[in-house]
């Protein structure tokens, strides 16, 4: 399991797959919650209804893990929406500082330039795992290898595209992508067929469905105005927007080939 220090007093996070967590100890300890760990993660876990494998994950000493404790001590790892419910229920100072942090975390753990170097890390953990297995097969590694060259650049031009905007036009959520055969019609169908979006009746302009309030924003309405100076609602792509299309449906966009 990865860790990631943050050097400022505030939980660890740490890497369950490809899954932020947080060690509920550091949490407890954080909070000032004033009773014993045990019964308190107990109680969490069965007043809000938080299910093993999906919103928290278990480590002992009798696991093949590299966490280590007592004999009968198990180690409580929250995904990052349930620690942050879990400090919010807490209502106290402390609750909303880590809160506040936790936002923070996955934020920044959701920008397109994240998700691209996370899959960047995905192929090259293929191209290490496959010469692993199948030892120098030159052939397939070749393939994987320009998968990988083909990614690079991707990663290189979010600096340029992205950095100074904080929404895009369809055309400029293409070319951030820049994902093989799919094309501003092909992300459109894609955005249609998913209920992202929907054609607007009497128009026949892009709309963005309504979001529930606990999401981040994806899909914003703008106003921009043509050569003749005539303004016109435009439908674009909001960076958190970009970086939950890669989650979504990155693999498949990235990667259409599999070897």
């Amino acid at each position: 399991m990865d860790t990631n220090e943050n050097g400022s007093g505030l939980p660890e996070v740490f890497l369950h797959g490809d899954i932020q967590v947080i060690n509920a100890r550091d949490i407890h300890e954080k909070l000032e919650v004033g009773r014993d760990f045990s019964n308190w993660i107990k109680n969490r876990i069965e007043k809000y209804g938080f299910e093993e494998g999906k919103d928290y994950y278990i480590y002992s000493p009798n696991l093949a893990t590299d966490i280590q404790g007592g004999q009968n001590k198990k180690d409580y790892y929250l995904t990052i929406p349930t620690a942050k419910e879990i400090a919010m229920v807490q209502n106290n100072e402390a609750g909303r500082r880590i809160r506040l942090y936790l936002i923070k975390v996955e934020k920044d753990w959701n920008t397109p330039e994240m998700v691209m170097a996370r899959a960047m890390q995905f192929l090259n953990k293929k191209i290490t795992d496959y010469e692993q297995i199948h030892g120098t097969d030159q052939k397939q590694i070749e393939t994987l290898q320009a998968q990988l060259d083909r990614v690079t650049p991707k990663a290189l031009a979010y600096d340029r595209i992205l950095a100074p905007k904080d929404c895009f036009s369809i055309r400029e959520t293409v070319n951030a992508m820049h994902c093989p055969g799919l094309g501003e019609k092909g992300l459109i169908d894609l955005l249609l067929a998913e209920k992202f979006l929907y054609r607007d009746h009497s128009t026949g302009k892009l709309r963005p469905y309504a979001q529930k309030k606990d999401q981040p924003e994806q899909f914003r309405l703008v106003v921009c105005q043509d050569r003749n100076g005539h303004n016109y609602l435009q439908c674009k792509v909001t960076r958190e927007g970009i970086a939950y299309l890669l989650n979504r449906f990155g693999k498949d966009l990235l990667f259409p080939e599999e070897v």
